[in-house]
């Protein structure tokens, strides 16, 4: 608290500066507080200085008449060899140039304006301080303007004058403490023109006044006609306040300086694209971040002529972060930034303080539309070249000529192209909202979500899908189960809009279900307004959830918490929904598909509801055949099979008039009839005519060849030779060639399943079929090899040709057919690809290049070699530390290529745990990384897989033994909980015994150890359930495991007498 005296004080000097304006002196105690030094402070600057320019301090040792030595030793503290110092920096250019950068990185370091500086800033802003003479380097001034205002304190005009120099300029020449002062003639002459007809207050802050030309030339001049305050401890003369700047100049401020009724924009703080992504209102700390529209050019030009413009658009079509970018430019062309409060009104006293602006300034309104249009009109009338206003409004106002619509296509559209060019910035971002987006072989692609994203109607929804806003629906529910069960009223639009097939839903339906619920017209009225404000539903043509997905979940969450009453209350809605004639039968599959529904779906499946849903799907009048094949599919979920058995004539009507679009639903079908009663499904094909359904096939078309693929693997299930033989005299073989000749690259995937299903149901007929697919389908590899085996490998090459992962072999037909294919894949396409691959697509390349493997092992060598090293671990980085599954299988794939020891050694300091895939490339690394103190991880990969154990045993037992004992030790844990819980696969070719005997063939030491850590419950339990699996590898396994772990202790009995 000031005492009375000298509040006083700064009231009579408030009033003098408020009549008369001021002109301000600072020096360099008005910085003091602010963390710069005074010239008795700058010693440690000058020792550096002269101590890296050493031709500097040898001139100075000289004129002071001592040996060179260290700075500090030769000036000391002593103030004349410091002035001394100054002259000498002051004649060598070098030295003058570091001091002053010094000074000035120093003075960068101190970027925290101080109170003095803000209050100086508002004074001169508002036009009280019309002038700043500043004889200090440092640039406090200046960054407590930047930080309120924005701008660059004389973007507009010259207000603050640093005649010693300047930190912002430490290539200048500045004024030392042992020269004369200066002032240019331009600053004379300023001060002569503000004092010529109307003479201010004269402040002087912080300075000592011992500098003869500044007192001389300025200070003298001014006192002869100006009232002068001078501020600073140890001041004397005229106004002398005998304080520190501290205590005065902020007290005067606030005696001069109100809350502006503006918001001041300055747009520091930028924030990422994060913000956008979460769905939030963007502003002035999203301007950087979000990507810019097409409008931004037209509206800047609209503003340089008319001074006044309106963006226009829909609600979250991007309008606002618009508004603020073109602000934004402005700013960087020394423009002020100021928004209307949102709680102003358009007053009078508004109006004024427009016209009142002493700097040129863009004013910025945002939400226009709720402010009444003549109001509009009267802010838009103060317009002029130094005063431009920029609103936004949701809906255009035919009268303002200036609007500038937001085209959401348009917006959309720039907002993909921008995500997909910062799409790991992005990935990272959504990652944190939605686990299932990765790099990883079965996470979602980025790029795949953002291109899912780019077909919303708003940009808005373009971010909601975008980061999976669906998962916040758990947490939304949760909130309107408090507020007046708002939850009731979006269970029931998600709920429409699901059976109607992702349509809006009217407000008379949600009336009529509302009462199910026990709610009335003016509930749903309350709630669908507060759901909107939450931006939780869309008003389009009726209502709807944000999206599909926000529907689903709603119901799945809903469920969960609802009690038994709000159950019955739901499903009794639902029952009246699915049994509506108006509702589609594909939109009651819709919902019985949702996950909830197999907790609830019996309990809504009752008798009645199923025997009105049969019966609509089995309708003569239905033309919906695919849909109702979709529905008796899922019923089956809630009902037997056998409970449609009284219908098999009317559901062999429709399996009769299968069709492209129905085959698929069809096949469906039949196939879960054989999954639960194999002699239901051969009685219900007894009923189904082959020649119809040949007849039917000989009309099918490209496009329904996957349904038809599906549905002739199922009917190959049967049994019934007779049958199939029949179908398969009355096929169109002419036309099922000429159809699989007929494809393209974008069929590979609809051939496969086509291909399979003919061959599952004749093996003549489909191979011969296949064998005039084969030039297509090399075809389609040399065009896109990767993902053509992501469309082909599990029909073709696993089934039809017999690759798969099973214990089944190719036959020598199969054999030659995959040697026609891999005959004819380019190397060079391959290889080439291959070097571009990511994460993603390193486990599905192993996996073809396995197949080329088993296939042509030269071909393989072929392509790996030719694979670019370089190119392909530009998308490794960052994953090293613990190689994930997919890097791991590319290197071992890779292996044949000489240059990926060489490849994993260079990354080997990064390596934290290895794991048996990549250590067998590069045992050394293995041995490096151990002695370091990181993991070799027996475990790391595929669990226990004893074969890639054993391979790299051997290999860093090789190299060195007493680390590789240790190394087995690190693993003794996961060794004994494998054995702890044995299981069939681990007996498979004595593979456990082989790894048990090369570990005893190092040091039969640790055989010892290994079973002595074994849990003999857990074994006896485990074992037993091994062998009673009767296999002849487990019990030859489980006899080897007896008879070695008898050596060390434990009671096997039990299962030696099994055994």
């Amino acid at each position: 608290m000031l005492n009375r005296s000298l509040d006083e004080t700064c009231k009579k000097v408030a009033d003098d500066i408020r009549a008369m304006h001021a002109i301000v002196l600072i020096g360099a105690g008005a910085s003091l507080q602010a963390g710069m030094p005074l010239t008795g402070q700058l010693y440690p600057i000058l020792w550096n200085t002269l101590d890296n320019v050493v031709l500097a301090r040898k001139q100075l040792a000289e004129k002071l008449n001592c040996f060179d030595a260290p700075a500090k030793n030769i000036i000391g503290y002593d103030w004349d060899k410091l002035m001394v110092a100054f002259a000498v920096i002051g004649e060598n250019s070098a030295a003058r140039v570091m001091f002053q950068k010094a000074f000035s990185e120093y003075d960068k370091d101190k970027s925290t304006p101080s109170l003095v500086h803000l209050s100086l800033a508002r004074l001169i802003h508002t036009g009280y301080i019309e002038m700043v003479i500043s004889l200090n380097w440092d640039t406090h001034l200046e960054k407590s303007w930047t930080s309120l205002y924005g701008t660059n304190i004389n973007s507009e005009k010259t207000i603050l004058h640093k005649p010693h120099g300047d930190a912002n300029k430490p290539l200048e020449d500045w004024v030392f403490p042992n020269e004369a002062g200066r002032l240019n003639e331009s600053i004379l002459q300023e001060v002569a023109r503000k004092n010529k007809n109307f003479p201010k207050v004269l402040c002087i802050l912080g300075y000592s006044e011992r500098d003869n030309l500044i007192v001389q030339e300025l200070i003298k001049p001014l006192e002869e006609k100006c009232r002068v305050y001078r501020i600073s401890p140890n001041t004397h003369g005229e106004g002398a306040l005998n304080h520190n700047a501290e205590d005065i100049v902020p007290n005067i401020t606030t005696l001069l300086y109100s809350d502006n009724i503006f918001d001041q924009i300055t747009f520091k703080n930028q924030r990422d694209i994060g913000a956008a992504i979460a769905g939030e209102r963007l502003g002035a700390s999203d301007v950087l971040a979000c990507p810019r529209l097409p409008q931004i050019s037209l509206a800047k030009s609209k503003l340089n002529s008319s001074h006044c413009v309106t963006l226009t658009g829909s609600a979250g079509c991007g309008k606002s972060i618009t508004c603020y970018q073109l602000a934004y430019d402005y700013l960087i062309d020394g423009w002020e930034v100021l928004r209307i409060n949102e709680k102003q009104t358009i007053s009078d006293n508004l109006l004024l303080a427009l016209n009142s602006l002493n700097f040129k300034t863009v004013v910025l309104i945002e939400d226009a539309h709720l402010w009444p249009l003549n109001e509009i009109k009267r802010l838009c009338d103060c317009v002029n070249d130094k005063l431009k206003i920029i609103l936004s409004r949701t809906e255009s106002l035919n009268e303002i000529s200036n609007d500038i619509r937001i085209s959401n296509l348009q917006a959309i559209q720039v907002m993909q192209d921008y995500y997909l060019t910062h799409k790991k910035e992005v990935q990272n971002v959504v990652k944190e909202y939605d686990k299932t987006i990765g790099n990883s072989y079965l996470d979602e692609d980025i790029v795949n979500r953002i291109k899912t994203a780019a077909d919303q109607d708003t940009p808005w929804l373009f971010n909601f899908v975008l980061r999976g806003g669906w998962n916040q629906i758990k947490h939304e529910i949760s909130v309107w189960r408090d507020l007046d069960r708002a939850d009731y009223l979006y269970v029931i639009i998600a709920a429409c809009q699901i059976v109607s097939l992702d349509a809006s839903v009217s407000i008379e339906t949600i009336y009529e279900y509302a009462k199910y619920f026990n709610k009335q017209k003016h509930w749903v009225d309350d709630s669908i307004k507060y759901l909107k404000k939450r931006n939780m539903i869309l008003l389009e043509n009726g209502i709807r959830c944000l999206h599909i997905r926000c529907a689903s979940n709603a119901l799945i969450y809903y469920m969960q918490y609802a009690n038994i009453e709000e159950h019955n209350q739901f499903l009794t809605m639902l029952t009246m929904l699915i049994t509506r004639n108006e509702t589609p039968l594909l939109g009651i599959s819709w919902l019985l598909h949702t996950q909830e529904m197999n907790r609830y779906g019996r309990r809504l499946i009752n008798d009645s509801v199923w025997k009105v849903i049969v019966a609509r799907c089995l309708s003569n009048e239905t033309t919906e055949k695919r849909d109702a094949a979709f529905v008796l599919n899922v019923l089956t979920r809630y009902r037997k099979q056998a409970d449609l058995e009284p219908y098999f004539d009317r559901v062999s009507v429709l399996i009769n008039n299968i069709d492209n679009t129905s085959a698929f639903a069809l096949g469906a079908y039949i196939n879960d009839v054989y999954n639960e009663d194999k002699a239901l499904f051969e009685r219900l094909l007894k009923k189904v005519s082959p020649n119809f359904i040949s007849a039917r096939l000989n009309d099918s078309t490209i496009d329904g060849l996957y349904g038809w693929g599906h549905f002739l693997s199922r009917l190959a299930l049967s049994k019934n030779t007779s049958w199939k033989t029949e179908l398969l005299t009355h096929i169109d073989q002419n036309r099922m060639e000429h159809l699989v000749q007929s494809v393209t690259f974008n069929d590979a995937g609809k051939l496969s399943e086509f291909l399979l299903g003919c061959i599952s149901i004749n093996k003549e007929f489909g191979y011969k079929l296949f064998e005039l697919s084969i030039d297509f389908i090399c075809q389609a590899f040399c065009h896109a090899p990767l993902l053509t085996w992501k469309e082909i490998h599990d029909r073709i090459i696993w089934l039809a040709l017999g690759y798969g992962p099973f214990d089944v072999k190719p036959n020598a037909l199969q054999k030659k057919y995959a040697k026609q294919i891999v005959d004819k894949l380019s190397i060079t396409k391959i290889a080439e690809e291959l070097s571009q691959t990511k994460q993603r697509e390193w486990e599905p390349y192993a996996r073809f290049l396995l197949w080329v493997y088993l296939v042509d092992k030269e071909k393989y060598q072929n392509i790996v070699i030719n694979v670019d090293i370089d190119r392909l671990d530009e998308n490794t980085l960052g994953l090293w530390e613990t190689p994930p599954r997919e890097l791991r299988l590319l290197v071992v794939t890779l292996a044949a290529n000489n240059r990926v020891r060489s490849w994993v050694e260079s990354h080997q300091s990064e390596i934290k745990r290895i794991d048996p895939l990549i250590g067998r490339i590069a045992p050394q690394v293995v041995l490096n990384i151990f002695s370091r103190g990181g993991c070799v991880d027996f475990c790391g990969h595929n669990g226990h897989d004893w074969n890639a154990i054993i391979i790299l045993i051997n290999r860093i037992n090789k190299l060195d033994r007493e680390i590789t004992i240790n190394i087995i030790k690190q693993n003794l844990s996961n060794i004994t909980k494998c054995i702890n819980t044995l299981c069939d696969l681990d007996c498979e070719k004595s593979r456990l015994i082989l790894f048990l005997n090369t570990i005893s063939k190092i040091d039969p030491e640790l055989i010892r150890l290994v079973f002595e850590s074994l849990d003999v419950i857990e074994c006896n339990k485990n074992w037993l359930r091994t062998i009673e699996s009767k296999k002849r590898s487990s019990i030859k396994t489980a006899k080897k495991l007896i008879e070695l772990s008898e050596q060390f202790g434990g009671n096997w009995q039990n299962l030696k007498l099994l055994l």
